[in-house]
């Protein structure tokens, strides 16, 4: 009896039991936390790449040039490809078309659209990643 009280009372094996409990939860928080800031990366990035080919766009059609869609969906795809986003071409989606309608008088309006599929911070789990887009209106102003 005296035996058994001691293994009852013995708790040199409680931290172990402990952590195999809960580190599981701390370790998915972990990696929740950091896919999760690669969605949020790869949402300012897809942002960045609308702004930096609406800027390419006005630019070359100030200067006198008009670039047309598929030349400006082509600047954007090695925009988004190169430093500092580093998209995945594979996993990127750009287009590039003229508006319905046409808001502003003597302006051309284009639309971006630019969709990502957020990579995953375990690649050899096979879960859906999430897609992140944005779209941008470009206002070409005609001389």
């Amino acid at each position: 009896m005296r035996d058994l009280k001691q293994i009852v009372r013995n708790d040199d094996g409680s931290t172990i039991i402990e952590f195999a409990m809960l580190g599981p939860i701390v370790l998915g928080l972990m990696i929740a936390v950091l896919q999760l800031g690669m969605a949020m990366q790869s949402y300012n990035a897809v942002r960045s790449v609308t702004a930096e080919t609406a800027r390419y766009a006005l630019v070359e059609y100030q200067k006198g040039n008009t670039p047309d869609n598929a030349t400006i969906r082509t600047t954007a795809m090695g925009i988004a490809d190169g430093a500092p986003y580093l998209l995945n071409p594979e996993h990127l989606t750009i287009s590039v078309s003229d508006a319905g309608t046409q808001r502003v008088d003597r302006a051309r309006e284009l639309t971006v659209n630019v969709s990502y599929q957020v990579p995953s911070f375990l690649p050899f789990f096979d879960w859906v990643r999430p897609t992140v887009t944005h779209e941008r209106p470009i206002f070409l102003l005609d001389s």
